[in-house]
């Protein structure tokens, strides 16, 4: 049954995923700070845990990019459900195996994953794909974001359905994460909500500041976990209504996996910097 609330939902992240598309370019890595990071010693070598990694992330990625082009207009309207879980777990994967090679130690979860990727992004990503949304604790909890010159009453007033353009692709950009953003916080709130003792409904003043206070950084994985969650649990309906718009959910798919690539590109060269070219390609053929 058509759901004009889906439908909303639905065209409301294939215009985010598509200014992502539109806002990045391909990986320039002669253009970003990798130049600082030195390769190991030992280059060439890689622990089993971070090459397990790597071939996780690019296993998923391989299964996301397989399907030819001529039978998207069969199966994305089914695969628009399934491409958002995908797109975290390869990034997920070659995140984790890209953590590792710079030295750091593997997060045990979801959250603590995005929050480092959000460090490790700062430092080696490209500008186009290091967005970031950030809150400044000691600025009275001001809100800013990192390469992307948008003021947050410009982020507001920016439609979430308007056409993507070059001129207005990294607003929506800044849209994507701010709501995102704004998502989790509310989640926040609603926990704490959860936890008041019998005969209260209110938290106490100061409870969001307090919150937004120890809030994390928003980056494009949290954008991508976002989607993850929204596919799996908490709104299905959103990417099952692909099926009412097969070109849309042609046009999702096909941008998601884009930037996914891209992404994905990103964390491969932290990994080559560290064991070299010829040891990285070796490992990504070695997937099958």
């Amino acid at each position: 049954m058509f759901d004009p609330d889906s439908a909303i939902a639905f065209r409301t992240y294939t215009n985010y995923v598509h200014a992502w598309k539109v806002h990045t370019t391909t990986v320039r890595p002669d253009h970003h700070s990798l130049q600082t990071l030195q390769a190991a010693t030992n280059a060439g070598q890689l622990s089993e845990t971070v090459r397990s990694h790597l071939w996780r992330g690019e296993l998923t990625l391989r299964l996301m990019t397989t399907p030819p082009p001529a039978s998207f207009s069969r199966i994305a309207p089914i695969a628009a459900l399934w491409v958002p879980v995908q797109a975290y777990y390869a990034v997920h994967g070659l995140g984790s195996a890209a953590l590792l090679a710079v030295g750091q130690s593997l997060p045990q979860n979801h959250t603590a994953f995005r929050k480092a990727m959000a460090q490790l992004i700062r430092q080696f990503f490209s500008p186009d794909l290091a967005v970031i949304f950030q809150v400044q604790p000691n600025a009275g909890t001001q809100r800013s974001f990192r390469h992307l010159s948008l003021s947050m009453d410009q982020c507001r007033a920016q439609s979430h359905l308007e056409t993507v353009t070059e001129l207005n692709c990294g607003s929506i950009v800044g849209k994507s994460l701010l709501t995102t953003y704004d998502a989790s916080i509310e989640e926040k709130l609603t926990e704490q909500r959860r936890r008041l003792p019998s005969g209260r409904s209110r938290l106490s003043p100061g409870t969001r500041a307090t919150v937004e206070s120890q809030a994390a950084a928003v980056s494009v994985i949290d954008f991508l976990w976002r989607m993850r969650i929204r596919s799996n649990y908490e709104d299905p309906k959103m990417f099952v209504h692909a099926a009412w718009e097969p070109e849309s959910a042609v046009s999702f798919c096909k941008d998601l996996t884009t930037l996914t690539e891209r992404v994905c590109a990103e964390l491969k060269l932290i990994v080559q910097r560290r064991i070299g070219a010829a040891s990285l390609d070796a490992l990504v053929a070695s997937v099958s």
